[in-house]
């Protein structure tokens, strides 16, 4: 098993302060003393219209940023392009003043692609505005695309500890048992409800032997953090524990489930894992349960609506929850 933090420890200390990254008029593109490849870049009008869109994305999403923020998203932008620029060059001779179709073709959509990526970047979750942090490693026998989200300007001692946390957790997998091999790893936390004192968090692994695009596996695990006390979500939160709350869970996990693997005894899954909060994401209208039934790429979910839980939830709750 390996752990990311001895892969990524340096990235963690620099996705939680602010972070000097290059950067031009032109995004980054074009620097005054450019690479080889910057300048056959530059120099050709096909990537021009795409690398503009690019830009002008970019440009929107960091005006809705803090100082801090906009420098932590130049920071996953730079190293976004130096790791794009490096796998599209497929020119033999890097001194040709040209870029070849493969290599044209290839930044044309990646610039394409993350102009899509980069819409997405600063989601609003109930009070907290938030920005998307990118880091890309490429260290020993791991390659790692990670993405998690981090509050953005945090404006207590709580929100800046649950920042850091969730960095440190998805810059080590996730906690995922990830096989020490020649792997490509991605990692990618979201965040599914928001409240003053209380994040529901999840962060999904994805890992494959190197540039194949089968085998391998995932893990998913989920955080539902109380900010100010800095623990994890218990039952007993939500749940009233005079209530069959648990047996009223399985059942109603078991209707929605969707039996697509015939060997699976689901009732068996259901009963370990439907009370258990490391299971859960919570949404505003109801909660998610994802099951993990030991297939090494799939896992199944089940989202159940708050209202059809209503009998055996505490009174007061302690979260706004949709309960119509």
């Amino acid at each position: 098993m390996i752990a990311l933090v001895r892969l990524c420890a340096t990235a963690l200390a620099a996705g939680l302060a602010p972070v000097a990254a290059a950067d031009s008029a032109d995004g980054g593109l074009c620097p005054e003393n450019p690479s080889r490849l910057q300048r056959a870049m530059c120099a050709d009008p096909e990537l021009k219209e795409t690398r503009d869109r690019m830009n002008a994305r970019m440009a929107a999403v960091k005006r809705a940023l803090s100082d801090r923020g906009a420098a932590q998203l130049a920071a996953g932008q730079q190293a976004w392009l130096t790791r794009t620029h490096r796998l599209c060059d497929e020119r033999t001779d890097s001194s040709q003043p040209d870029l070849d179709e493969r290599s044209r073709s290839c930044l044309a959509l990646r610039y394409d692609l993350r102009s899509g990526e980069l819409a997405h970047f600063i989601p609003k979750i109930g009070p907290y505005q938030f920005l998307y942090v990118t880091r890309f490693e490429d260290r020993g026998s791991v390659s790692a695309d990670i993405g998690y989200l981090q509050i953005d300007s945090p404006l207590t001692a709580a929100t800046e500890r649950w920042n850091e946390q969730m960095a440190g957790w998805s810059l080590d997998a996730c906690g995922a048992k990830v096989e020490d091999a020649e792997i490509d790893l991605s990692i990618d936390l979201s965040v599914t409800f928001a409240e003053p004192r209380f994040i529901s968090a999840t962060c999904a692994a994805e890992w494959r032997p190197k540039l194949l695009f089968h085998g391998g596996a995932s893990d998913v695990k989920h955080s539902n953090r109380w900010l100010l006390s800095e623990r994890e979500l218990e039952a007993a939160d939500l749940f009233d524990p005079a209530t069959d709350w648990k047996g009223a869970l399985q059942r109603a996990a078991l209707r929605h489930l969707v039996e697509d693997e015939s060997d699976v005894d689901w009732a068996e899954v259901v009963a370990k894992q439907a009370g258990d909060p490391a299971y859960w994401s919570i949404l505003r209208q109801g909660l998610l349960i994802q099951f993990d039934y030991g297939n090494t790429y799939s896992f199944a979910t089940a989202e159940i609506p708050w209202s059809d839980l209503r009998p055996y939830l505490v009174s007061p709750l302690p979260l706004a929850l949709r309960l119509d």
